[in-house]
């Protein structure tokens, strides 16, 4: 039961794939008062805790050859008559006549704006999609969509790596958190005396990137670090391990997380002299190696998350 009253049901795609595919190829359906005789899968209740997912196919999928009752049928988790979610027909003696909710279209659009339950379907393991959810509102209409095995958050981590800032010549040796970022952009912390080296290159800085404002460190333990500003200066103090967490949100990347993922050019001012070229491991990447653009910092290249940490 979800929030507006809904009820969703959860059914494995896996198992329902050569349900749907013999439905389109079957030589005739049952004909639906609303759809006529197209490839449908049909909602069915029977008592007031089993529901499963069968289709109009002509003829249909049968679990037992001998049986023409034994139609296959994939059953919603949690609401099946047996722990194994078996496709077999539940007796209706014990759990009472089986009722049609209403049907889904195999091949027709939702308002034109997604694809069909056919094509999503057979494209939902590429997607990490493992469910259809079925959604049956208190008014009896059916609505669905595709959604992924849950699972728990990951722990959050760090790893060494070397960072840079874009905006800001210089590479500095810190630690980012391996199971988040901010808007793309990695969340690092830094040993003291690299944040005291931080620290100083933004205070020499004639130009400071976006967002990037002069920082203090603090011996003081905070209980969020860097959250205090002085006149435009950022207090940051130490986390609980004794590292500094300096610029968190600020556009801070790092070459050393190729070759997974992909680094997209920035897409700020430039020429096609300044205009960043494709980088690669083991190239010299030390901010005396890259062009300068005319119209202020050098340009630098943006992690877009596409695996790994994102």
């Amino acid at each position: 039961m979800v929030s507006n009253g809904s009820t969703e049901l959860w059914f494995p795609i896996a198992d329902l794939l050569p349900l749907v595919d013999h439905c389109v190829v079957a030589p005739g359906h049952a004909a639906d008062p609303e759809h006529g005789t197209v490839p449908l899968l049909q909602l069915t209740a029977q008592g007031a805790a089993l529901f499963y997912l069968s289709t109009n196919a002509v003829p249909a999928l049968l679990v037992d050859a001998f049986d023409p009752s034994s139609m296959q049928r994939v059953h919603a988790l949690g609401h099946s008559h047996h722990s194994s979610g078996t496709s077999y027909p539940a007796p209706e003696d014990r759990y009472g006549p089986p009722t049609l909710l209403g049907v889904l279209p195999v091949r027709t659009d939702r308002q034109e704006l997604f694809a069909t339950l056919l094509d999503q379907l057979g494209t939902a393991a590429r997607h990490g999609r493992d469910w259809l959810v079925v959604t049956l509102d208190p008014a009896g209409h059916l609505d669905w969509y595709l959604h992924p095995t849950p699972h728990p958050a990951p722990a959050a981590e760090w790893r060494t790596v070397r960072l840079e800032l874009f905006g800001l010549p210089g590479v500095w040796p810190g630690q980012i958190v391996t199971n988040d970022t901010h808007l793309g952009w990695l969340r690092p912390r830094f040993t003291r005396p690299v944040a005291e080296q931080l620290a100083a290159a933004i205070t020499a800085a004639t130009w400071l990137p976006h967002l990037v404002t002069p920082i203090q460190l603090t011996p003081d333990l905070t209980g969020d670090p860097a959250d205090t500003s002085h006149n435009g200066i950022e207090v940051v103090g130490p986390d609980p391990d004794g590292f500094y967490r300096v610029g968190d949100g600020w556009h801070w990347a790092s070459l050393d997380l190729l070759p997974n993922g992909i680094l997209a050019p920035y897409t700020g001012p430039s020429s096609e002299q300044t205009r960043p070229r494709p980088v690669a491991p083991g190239v010299n990447h030390s901010p005396a190696s890259r062009p300068t653009s005319p119209c202020g910092p050098p340009t630098m290249t943006r992690r877009v998350w596409m695996s790994g940490v994102a």
